[in-house]
């Protein structure tokens, strides 16, 4: 290769040392471990197959529904566009399509059993849980605040909050209960030990978070403790997000699961709800989420950076159909 070549890359790609190249903001979020990326990488890269790669990688680490996998893929190619569709040609509204954000106001209202009417403009879609929690961090709290975390959690929350918001996870950890069932159980007391332990640190606590039910221990909190985590909350006056992804995957008929959505909140301006298609619905490659929330600011703020999270229209239009069709022939939860 030619001198005046490597001259001309240097000038385009930057040096070979990518720490002189970068911005600190960079240099933050690359010091911030991803397994993610660091094990995602080599999955995608040499994917495990019976027969045409016995010897690849095998993902143990990563929450995707399969168990539907052929049913699904013919409901999602039964169910075609239209060729009238032209909204997906265009700019879409921010919050999502409104006939997409109707039907999904139908479907978290039957589906969640909500106490109240949902109204369409406090929706907001995007494109999956993650980005939502990142805009959620950015909205509610100063870099270097703190969330109140139950430990363990699903790894990527802290990369979530951490990574270009700088919140940090602050950790509840759970210990063995003596419940039959129950091997790790979030209490009350618990969260109140945390968040004074937190304030005598210096720490600025801006919120809770909960995931129900819990990713990774599969728990499902009670109706009564839904509702002691919530009046915790509001007596601190911190806000809650409720990450009920799993929701509609609760099978063992002894255990009942309760939506926030299907309580009276003691503080709906600082309660946050989220859901997604990725887990109850095995459509993890369809990156679609929705925000629920009754604070205007925190609606006009997602609004406002949605144009960065957006689901693209033609997944929105597609997802539209499935959950009117589900909305048809689907019991909801009791």
């Amino acid at each position: 290769m030619s001198t005046t070549m490597v001259t001309l890359m240097t000038i385009m790609w930057g040096s070979s040392s990518s720490s002189q190249s970068v911005s600190e903001r960079c240099l933050d979020v690359l010091s911030i471990p991803s397994v993610l990326v660091k094990y995602g990488q080599k999955v995608h890269g040499d994917p495990y197959h019976p027969e045409l790669n016995p010897d690849g990688i095998v993902d143990l680490g990563t929450a995707e529904n399969k168990v539907c996998e052929e049913m699904l893929s013919q409901k999602l190619t039964d169910l075609k566009v239209e060729k009238e569709d032209t909204i997906q040609l265009y700019y879409p509204d921010l919050k999502g399509i409104i006939s997409f954000r109707r039907r999904l106001k139908v479907f978290l209202q039957e589906m969640f059993n909500s106490v109240n009417e949902i109204n369409t403009e406090e929706l907001v879609v995007m494109n999956g849980t993650t980005s939502i929690l990142e805009v959620l961090a950015y909205c509610l709290a100063e870099r270097g605040d703190c969330f109140l975390v139950p430990s363990p959690y699903y790894y990527r929350i802290k990369n979530d909050f951490e990574e270009r918001a700088g919140i940090v996870c602050y950790e509840i950890p759970l210990y063995s209960s003596k419940i039959a069932g129950k091997s790790f159980q979030l209490s009350g007391s618990a969260l109140e030990t945390a968040y004074r332990q937190a304030k005598d640190e210096g720490k600025s606590v801006k919120g809770v978070v909960l995931i129900n039910p819990h990713n990774p221990l599969g728990d499902v909190y009670s109706k009564s403790d839904l509702h002691r985590f919530l009046l915790f909350a509001a007596q601190h006056q911190l806000h809650v997000i409720l990450d009920e992804i799993y929701a509609l995957s609760v099978f063992d008929e002894q255990t009942t699961f309760s939506s926030v959505l299907s309580l009276s909140v003691p503080d709906p301006q600082r309660t946050h709800f989220i859901w997604g298609f990725s887990k109850d619905l095995g459509l993890s490659g369809y990156r679609c989420g929705v925000l629920y929330s009754r604070n205007k600011d925190v609606i006009r703020y997602a609004t406002q950076v949605a144009i960065y999270h957006l689901t693209p229209p033609l997944v929105q239009l597609k997802l539209e159909k499935l959950i009117t069709d589900i909305g048809k022939s689907h019991p909801h939860p009791a």
